[in-house]
This record gives structure tokens, C-alpha cells and sequence, in this order.
């Protein structure tokens, strides 16, 4: 299953929605590609939706924390949301989802988008 990237607004956060296979060769080099777009055009916050994602590999998450280092090294920052059992699953054993100062991961994509959101 191939990788299927979905982008919306909301506000100056972007939400991709990932669904499909996240994987070693054009998978990651699409998501890679779009990332460096939205950088490129001074979108620096970014919440990765990842509840349809059906296959994560190494590369995948080698990707995901790139896209983090890049996001961070601007002034933005990416956040993980609504995880696959799959994309949990292959975090877990990487013992990543309990490492805020590597991924910021949240159950849902509007707690991470307001997270973006310094309270008032």
C-alpha cells in the first residue's frame, strides 16, 4: 500500500494525514519531499496524523525525526497524533513514545495543534 499524504490548515498549523505504508523508498521520500516544501515556505509547525497508517519501517521513523530535527532547527516543531496500532506499536519497541525531547505525541490531532498555542 502506497503512501497517501493529506494536508489542511488550521490556523498557522499544518495537519498532514498519513495513510498507507510509510516506508523505504518513494513512501519516504514523498513525506520527506513535503516536509521540506512546507519548511521551505515558513510552515513550521507541523502535526503528522498518523491513524491510518498501516506500515511504518526504520526508514519511516528515521524520516519522522529528521522532519522533527528540521521543524526544530527553524523555530517550529512536528508533533506525532492519533497513532496506528502499527505507528504505536513500532514506536514502542523503538522506545520512542515515552521521549517528549524526541517526539511530541498526542491522542488527538486538535490537542496538538493547541499545543502549538501558548495559553494566555
Amino acid at each position: 500500500m502506497r503512501l497517501k499524504l493529506e494536508e489542511r490548515q488550521e490556523g498557522d498549523v499544518t495537519v498532514l494525514m498519513l495513510s498507507g505504508a510509510l516506508i523505504f523508498g518513494e513512501e519516504a521520500d514523498a513525506l520527506r519531499a513535503q516536509l521540506r516544501t512546507l519548511l521551505k515556505n515558513r510552515r513550521k509547525k507541523v502535526v503528522v496524523q498518523l491513524e491510518e497508517l498501516h506500515r511504518l519501517d526504520s526508514v519511516g521513523v528515521g524520516t519522522l525525526l529528521d522532519a522533527v530535527k528540521r521543524a526544530r532547527a527553524a523555530g517550529g516543531d512536528l508533533y506525532l497524533a492519533q497513532l496506528s496500532k502499527t505507528a504505536a506499536d513500532v514506536l514502542g519497541l523503538l522506545s520512542l513514545t515515552n521521549r517528549p525531547d524526541l517526539l511530541r505525541i498526542f491522542d488527538d490531532p486538535q490537542r496538538a495543534v493547541a499545543a502549538f498555542t501558548p495559553p494566555a
